[in-house]
C-alpha cells in the first residue's frame, strides 16, 4: 500500500471527522471529506460574463488584455471559483498539506465546468518533479484529475507527459516568467516506438 494511502488511513481513524476551514465536526455522511457543505456553498463560483478564451471574469468589449500572446494550441481555460478565504486554503492543503483526499472536494466545486466537447475527452496530469514527488508524497495533479474522472466519467492517461528537467516553484513568477520557466520542460511519450516529443512556448 502507497504511503499516502496508509497515512490517509491513519488520519482517518485517530483524527476527529472535522472541517479543514472551519474546524466543525463533520456528520458521519461527510466523514470521509476534508470540507463541510457549508464551507463548500461559501465559495464564490466564477460566473460570466467572462473571455472566451482565457475565463477573465469582467465584461469585454474587444480583445482580451490576458491571452492574445498565449499559445495558439490553448484554446479555453475556466475557473471555478475565486482564489479567497476557504477556497484558498483548500487548495494549499491539497498542494501543500500533504491532503491528497481534499481533491474530491476540489473536484466537487470544479465538477459544473466541464467543457463542451465534439469528440471523446481525457484527463492528463501535468508531472511533478522527482524533488517535490517525494517530498508531498503524491502528485497533486494526479489527484485532482482522478477525482474529476469519477465525476466526469473519463479516464485519466498517465505518463503521458514526461517532466525532462526540473523548474523552480512558479508561485511567484509573472504569466510571462511562467512560460519561459517551463518552456522546454515537458516531452510527450509515444508508447509504440519509445519517442518522445518536446513540447516549447508555441507547442
Amino acid at each position: 500500500m502507497p504511503l499516502s494511502s496508509v497515512r490517509s488511513a491513519v488520519e482517518r481513524l485517530l483524527l476527529p471527522a472535522e472541517c479543514l476551514i472551519c474546524h466543525g465536526l463533520l456528520n458521519p455522511r461527510d466523514a470521509a471529506r476534508i470540507v463541510c457543505p457549508l464551507c463548500r456553498q461559501r465559495w464564490r463560483a466564477v460566473r460570466p460574463p467572462w473571455c472566451e478564451r482565457c475565463g477573465q471574469p469582467e465584461p469585454h468589449f474587444g480583445p482580451c488584455r490576458l491571452c492574445p500572446e498565449w499559445p495558439a494550441p490553448l484554446t479555453s481555460v475556466r475557473s471555478a471559483v475565486w482564489l479567497d478565504d476557504g477556497a484558498r486554503r483548500a487548495v494549499h492543503g491539497l498542494k501543500y498539506g500533504g491532503l491528497p483526499r481534499i481533491a474530491d472536494d476540489l473536484a466537487a466545486a470544479m465538477g459544473p465546468i466541464r467543457p463542451a466537447t465534439d469528440g471523446p475527452s481525457v484527463l492528463i496530469p501535468i508531472p511533478l518533479a522527482r524533488k517535490r514527488l517525494r517530498e508531498r508524497g503524491y502528485n497533486q495533479s494526479e489527484k485532482l484529475a482522478r477525482a474529476l474522472a469519477r465525476q466526469w466519467r473519463i479516464p485519466v492517461l498517465l505518463d503521458v507527459l514526461v517532466r525532462t528537467r526540473e523548474t523552480p516553484t512558479q508561485t511567484a513568477l509573472t504569466p510571462g516568467t511562467r512560460l519561459a520557466n517551463v518552456a522546454g520542460a515537458f516531452a510527450v511519450r509515444i508508447d509504440d516506438c519509445g519517442l518522445r516529443i518536446g513540447l516549447t512556448r508555441g507547442s
